[in-house]
C-alpha cells in the first residue's frame, strides 16, 4: 500500500536497513501528527530534503524532532517542512573557492569557534549544533539572536529556529525521544493513518511479505535497501 511505500522510500533515502522499519514507522506517524500533514506528504518532503542535501541533511530522527519542536512553537504544516529544507543548506562551507556570502559565514563561525562539519563532509547532529550555538545567543533578545544565527549560516530559517536553539540540547533530546517513541505507530489503529501498523507488521515479517505488500515494481528498491 501507499504507506508501505513511504516507509520503504525513507529506508532507502536515509540509508537505513529493513530492521529499522519500526523506527521509521513511529517517526513518520509522530511527525505527521505533530505537523498536521499526511504521512505521504511528510515522506516526500523528507526524501526531497535528503536527496537535495545528501550528507549535509540532518538524520531522520533529527529531522522529525525539528518538525516536532517547530510545531510546539506554532510552526506546522508546509511552513515547518520548508524550514527544515532551508535551515542547514549553508552551515557547512564547501571546499575550494567560496562565494562572498560563504566567506562571511565561515568567518563568523571561526570567530564564534563553532563547526558544524563532522570531518567527513557531513553535518554534525542537531544536538551538537544546539549545544554549540545555544550559549552564544543566551540572554539575547530574539532580534539579536536571529541576526547571530543568520551570520552563522542558518539564513531565512533563523527566525523559526531561534526558540529551538535557545531551549538548549536537553529540550531537543526530549523531542527526539518523543518522535521515535516505541509503539506509537500502533496507536494509530482505527484512524486514517492506521496503515502504518500494517506496514510495520509486514516489514517485520521480512522481504517476502514486503514485496507482496508493495508490489514487484518496488523490488529494485528493496534490493538496494538490503545491501546497505
Amino acid at each position: 500500500d501507499t504507506t508501505t511505500g513511504d516507509v520503504t522510500g525513507v529506508l532507502q533515502a536515509f540509508g537505513l536497513k529493513i530492521k529499522d522499519s519500526p523506527l521509521v514507522s513511529n517517526v513518520l506517524y509522530n511527525a505527521s501528527k505533530a505537523t498536521g500533514v499526511t504521512v505521504d506528504a511528510l515522506t516526500q518532503s523528507l526524501i526531497k530534503t535528503k536527496s537535495k542535501m545528501g550528507d549535509l541533511a540532518p538524520s531522520l530522527t533529527d529531522s522529525a524532532a525539528i518538525l516536532l519542536d517547530l510545531a510546539q512553537h506554532g510552526e506546522t504544516g508546509r511552513a515547518a517542512m520548508s524550514t527544515l529544507g532551508t535551515a542547514f543548506n549553508n552551515l557547512v562551507t564547501p571546499a575550494g573557492t567560496l562565494t562572498t556570502a560563504q566567506q562571511a559565514v565561515k568567518a563568523a563561525q571561526d570567530k564564534a569557534n563553532v563547526s558544524f562539519s563532522n570531518g567527513h563532509g557531513g553535518l554534525v547532529s542537531m544536538e551538537s549544533i544546539i549545544a554549540q550555538v545555544s550559549p552564544l545567543i543566551k540572554g539575547m533578545g530574539n532580534e539579536q539572536a536571529i541576526a547571530e544565527l543568520k551570520s552563522l549560516g542558518f539564513g531565512s530559517a533563523s527566525s523559526k529556529l531561534v526558540d529551538t536553539i535557545k531551549a538548549g540540547p536537553a529540550a531537543f533530546d526530549a523531542d527526539a525521544a518523543s518522535v521515535k517513541q516505541a509503539g506509537s505507530a500502533h496507536k494509530a489503529a482505527g484512524t486514517a493513518t492506521s496503515g502504518l501498523k500494517d506496514s510495520f507488521d509486514k516489514l517485520k515479517n521480512g522481504v517476502g511479505d514486503l514485496v507482496t505488500a508493495i508490489g514487484v515494481k518496488l523490488l529494485p528498491i528493496i534490493t538496494s535497501v538490503m545491501h546497505y
